[in-house]
């Protein structure tokens, strides 16, 4: 199993935050609001945004490595598509554990609702 977070898996470029947020269906949980989109590319790709709100620097870098870590070890979860992970305010309360359990839940709920309409 590749456990890694190539360049590739990453959303990098302005424009495809863009079209996920114009085009991309929403979920939102207590602490994270997840957009996806289904990729062209044959694989998931995973962009991460956690605005000023939730904390200062040091704080949201280590929101986003928790998610990052999270992605990196359940790449089982996301299907071909790319998506934004939003962080909320509170998201910086969270625990691994807790962050690892509130997006397995919203993307099995996803992965629920995207077969229920045709995988």
């Amino acid at each position: 199993m590749n456990t890694s977070f190539s360049r590739g898996e990453r959303i990098r470029k302005r424009r495809d935050y863009l079209l996920l947020a114009d085009s991309g269906k929403k979920i939102s949980t207590t602490h994270f609001i997840v957009i996806w989109r289904t990729g062209e590319c044959g694989h998931a790709r995973l962009g991460i945004t956690v605005s000023r709100k939730v904390g200062i620097a040091v704080i949201r870098n280590r929101v986003k490595r928790r998610i990052r870590e999270f992605f990196r070890l359940h790449k089982e979860l996301f299907f071909t598509a790319d998506f934004n992970i939003i962080g909320k305010r509170g998201a910086e309360r969270l625990s691994y554990h807790g962050i690892c359990r509130e997006l397995d839940k919203a993307l099995r709920s996803i992965r629920n609702q995207t077969c229920s309409s045709g995988c």
